[in-house]
């Protein structure tokens, strides 16, 4: 028999930490004497291996407190980490001085993508003239003309 099918023969809880996405349980298994705490992970058992044991009931319902704090930070910290990557490789993605443009006919160029130094100054959708084009160049932008999607 698995240890979390056993819990409800031998042990009772004693305290809960709910979190939004893990939770856990203290029990105390006065068969073994012994405080256990087991997680939870929307509702779900997480298994046998993230249990702990202790002697104490303050060290045990500590365990549980930090435990989910920790669970949940780092479940921020990664979802945060995902975005600032995706931002960071997207960011990387296209030249600081880049300007990609298509001919948009009769001497115009539309704007497809600006690099982080131009930004300022020339925004995605805009029309340029090849002057501007030609002044863009001079002071260092990397022009890519580019075939507009249809």
């Amino acid at each position: 028999m698995k240890l979390f099918q056993q819990i409800n023969e031998a042990k009772r809880i004693i305290h809960q930490e709910k979190g939004d996405v893990f939770s856990a349980k203290v029990y105390r298994d006065t068969e073994n004497n012994e405080y256990q705490v087991h997680f939870f992970k929307q509702g779900k058992h997480m298994g046998e291996g993230p249990v702990s044991y202790h002697d104490d009931k303050e060290d045990a319902i500590g365990t549980a407190k930090a435990s989910l704090k920790h669970m949940h930070s780092n479940m921020k910290e990664e979802t945060t980490l995902k975005s600032f990557s995706k931002f960071i490789a997207e960011a990387k993605a296209i030249h600081p001085y880049a300007l990609h443009v298509s001919d948009a006919g009769q001497g115009k160029y539309k704007v497809h993508a600006v690099g982080s130094e131009l930004a300022d100054g020339i925004k995605v959708g805009e029309h340029l003239t090849d002057t501007h084009l030609d002044d863009a160049a001079e002071m260092g932008a990397k022009i890519k003309h580019i075939k507009e999607k249809k």
